[in-house]
């Protein structure tokens, strides 16, 4: 654990720095979600389909963990 706290300090500091509130390790862009029963590390992905014909029109991937600011940008675009 003693050979750890360089990285952990380092880490503490840019989150300090940065104003972020978590790092993940295994990829700094996601970030902790609520699943349906647990919490993950994941993508907000939302996706606009054509009715008839079932073809992707418009997409949009981000770390932001609410949907509502997600749905406004895919829709108003």
């Amino acid at each position: 654990m003693k050979e750890q706290r360089p990285q952990h300090a380092a880490l503490l500091s840019r989150m300090e720095a940065t104003g972020q509130t978590e790092v993940p390790l295994t990829d700094p862009d996601c970030r902790m979600r609520r699943t349906h029963r647990t919490c993950d590390l994941c993508y907000n992905t939302q996706i606009v389909v054509e009715a008839k014909s079932k073809l992707i029109v418009e997409y949009d991937v981000t770390n932001h963990p609410f949907s509502t600011a997600s749905e406004y940008s895919v829709t108003s675009r």
